[in-house]
């Protein structure tokens, strides 16, 4: 047997052997037998709850932040990738660009701090963070694109 496979096969029969241990308790438990199949707890979060509301508002502000996205970046990426060689346009190019190597997960305590104290704790405010942490990303990509576009087809 080749020792690739050796190392290949190991890692997924010790998985494997974890995995069935893991669901063997539940299948071997008599209660959960007896179970039949049942719905009602869908029943319950569609009739009982706030699903719905929850929902809308859910929609309602990926829409309205995707919205915003889809102005703010073409036109910021446009003026960027055709003035990049002017000094300020790369300045503002290199800076929206280091907030792609800041994790998420540093930002969140001190923004969560920022909105809370600017009174921001509601659906404008995520509309805002969701539009500003797209648009690094957004931009980046769009510059880079529109800068492989040849000037002709403008």
């Amino acid at each position: 047997m080749h020792p690739l496979t050796v190392k290949c096969f190991v890692p997924a029969v010790s998985s494997s052997v974890v995995v069935t241990s893991a669901f063997s308790s539940v299948l071997l438990n008599s209660e959960r037998a007896d179970r039949k199949f049942n719905l009602s707890n869908y029943k319950e979060l569609f009739t009982n709850s706030n699903y719905w509301i929850f929902l809308r508002n859910s929609f309602k502000i990926t829409v309205i932040a995707i919205l915003i996205v889809l102005t703010l970046v073409p036109a910021v990426s446009y003026s960027i990738a055709r003035n990049f060689q002017k000094r300020y346009y790369k300045m503002v190019y290199y800076y929206l660009l280091m907030g792609l190597f800041i994790p998420s997960q540093v930002v969140l305590l001190p923004v969560t701090k920022m909105m809370s104290n600017l009174k921001m704790l509601n659906h404008a405010g995520l509309i805002i963070l969701y539009a500003a942490f797209s648009l690094t990303q957004g931009v980046f990509l769009f510059v880079n694109y529109m800068r492989g576009l040849p000037y002709e087809i403008e």
